[in-house]
Formats: C-alpha cells, sequence, structure tokens
C-alpha cells in the first residue's frame, strides 16, 4: 500500500487525533474538513482540503488520485435531545448517503481499502450478562443506530461488487483529551467534588480511550486480516459507573464522593426529567468482546483506562 491515506472528519475528536498519529507513522494524510483552517498547526505531511457537500461522487476527482485508504469518520453524531422534524430522515441523509457518495467515488478510483467507523449502537443499548460479539445480529434502537447499520450494509454492498476493500468498526464511547458531552460532564462534576447517587450501580460498560481507538483505526488500514471484515472494539477493562467515577477521581488525585441511592429512584427522577436515555448509559450494561480484534489482528491497547483518564483530565479548562 502507498502511504496516502484519506480522512474524512478529520478535525473532529477522533479525526483530528487519527491524523497526527497517521502524520507521525509517516503517512501523507489528506485531511477532509468542511471549513478552511480546520487543521491549523498541523505537521507538513497532513494536507488540509475543504469540501463543503459530501453528496455528489464527481467532487471526489482529483482528491482520490493517489489516495490507497479512505477512512470514513464523518458523520452526523449521536444526538440524545434531537429537535429535527425526521430525525432518521436526516441521520440517513449524511450517514448514509454521503457514505454512498464517497464510497462510489472510491470504487471508481480503484482505492485498496475503504474503512468505516460505525458504532456499537448498531448491535443495541445494552446487554445483559453476554457481551456484544460480532456474531450478534444488528438490533439498534434509534435513527443513529438505524441509520449506522444501513450505512454497514451499503458498504458491504457496494464492496462486493468491486475491488475495493471494506472494514467496518463499532466502538463504544470513546474517551480521551478533548472529549465532549456526558462524559465530560461527568469529569467536571468529578472535579467540583459534587456528590454522585452511584455507590448501589453495579453495571458494566465497555469504553475505548481515544488513543486506542485511533492504533485500530490504524492497524485497520494496513493489516491483510483486515479485508473485508466488521469488528468490535473496546479497552477490554468494563467497569461500573461507580468504579468509573472513582478512577477520574483518581486521575485528578481527589477522592470520588458517592452515595448509595437506590436504582429505581434514579431510573424515576431521570423519567420524570426527561432524561430516561441517560439514565441507560448510567445504569444499565454495555460489555463488547473485542476477542476478534486481539486474535485476528494481534491487536493489544496502546494505553490503560487509567492512563488515558489522566490525559482526559488533564485539561485546566475543565
Amino acid at each position: 500500500m502507498n502511504k496516502v491515506i484519506m480522512v474524512t472528519g478529520a478535525n473532529g475528536f477522533v479525526g483530528r487525533a487519527l491524523c497526527l498519529t497517521l502524520a507521525h507513522h509517516g503517512y501523507e494524510v489528506k485531511a477532509v474538513v468542511r471549513q478552511a483552517g480546520a487543521m491549523m498547526k498541523s505537521p507538513a505531511n497532513i494536507k488540509e482540503i475543504v469540501v463543503t457537500d459530501y453528496s455528489k461522487s464527481a467532487i471526489w476527482k482529483g482528491i482520490l488520485e493517489d489516495v490507497a485508504c479512505v477512512i470514513h469518520l464523518a458523520a452526523r453524531a449521536h444526538v440524545i435531545y434531537d429537535e429535527t422534524k425526521d430525525p432518521l430522515n436526516e441521520y440517513r441523509r449524511i450517514n448514509v448517503g454521503f457514505t454512498e457518495s464517497l464510497l462510489k467515488a472510491a470504487i471508481e478510483f480503484n482505492i485498496h481499502r475503504f474503512v468505516f467507523l460505525s458504532s456499537i449502537k448498531v448491535n443495541g443499548e445494552s446487554t445483559s450478562g453476554t457481551p456484544f460479539n460480532e456474531e450478534h445480529p444488528p438490533a439498534p434502537l434509534d435513527a443513529y443506530g438505524i441509520s449506522k447499520m444501513e450505512a454497514e450494509n451499503l458498504v458491504k454492498d457496494l464492496s462486493s461488487k468491486s475491488n475495493t476493500e471494506y472494514v467496518i468498526i463499532r466502538p463504544p464511547l470513546v474517551y480521551g483529551a478533548g472529549v465532549k458531552a456526558n462524559f465530560l460532564t461527568l469529569v467536571k462534576l468529578v472535579r467540583k467534588s459534587f456528590p454522585l447517587p452511584f455507590a448501589s450501580v453495579s453495571n458494566a460498560r465497555s469504553l475505548i480511550a481515544l488513543e486506542n481507538l485511533v492504533d485500530f483505526i490504524h492497524i485497520c488500514a494496513i493489516h491483510k486480516n483486515a479485508s473485508n471484515e466488521t469488528f468490535l472494539i473496546a479497552d477490554g477493562d468494563d467497569v461500573s459507573t461507580q468504579e468509573l467515577v472513582r478512577r477520574i477521581a483518581r486521575a485528578m488525585n481527589k477522592k470520588a464522593l458517592l452515595f448509595p441511592c437506590p436504582v429505581l429512584a434514579i431510573k424515576v427522577l431521570a423519567r420524570l426529567s426527561g432524561r430516561q436515555h441517560i439514565a441507560q448509559r448510567v445504569l444499565g450494561s454495555l460489555q463488547i468482546n473485542n476477542s476478534k480484534a486481539v486474535k485476528q489482528l494481534g491487536w493489544k491497547p496502546v494505553v490503560c483506562m487509567q492512563q488515558a483518564l489522566h490525559a482526559t483530565v488533564d485539561n485546566k479548562t475543565l
């Protein structure tokens, strides 16, 4: 494989870290972004390419000519409180439609490999005793998960009729330096020594550190045994919500302030306040078996959870 890789969503949480990692490994990176200047202060071997509309395959002419691998990260991210009139249609327009136009262009230019970042939400929202693995049938429960499943099916169908290989990756929640949304809120609450009612929560959730996900994406871009495969990936260190709070506090050299509260009471309060989706993530279990990635690709985490949490909380602006 030549040393040119194109990354869409290059200025996102995962994309920026991935571009830097690929550049460090000596690749020429074509970093596709929506706005000029998004990749300022990047190494010389990262070339910013502004694409404002992914919907037409023709726009990729000239961009893909010397590319060996496309890593497609750009997507409409999961939104908990989606106020769009037709969320599924909007997710499909971007997560399926944009993927289709890009992949068709990649096939036309005979790109060797197309890596698609999907989501564990394709499998579902929770597990009960048995972790998800690649053999579990898809069971998405919301518009985002449905759109990602449909995009996966599209990727497999179009690739099967071409010389372009695919790799599909389904990660769980990603954390690390620069994380936002609910994980950032939790970090801020711990930093402020806010008492949290999770001492009685005994769930188990799989997460993946940003560094680990980026390393795995890199492997999927080049490993021969990743060709035309789907992988579920996680750190391999599942934690309960209360244990996660304790580890975040430890990374700050603080003591976690946890108190017991009946799980049912938390669920009722969450429902009354319209936050039942957040309660599911806080109280429910979602575990991933990453043994396929470990055995088939020889992958292992490059950082442990505590190392990654130190990087996450080492931001004095939090």
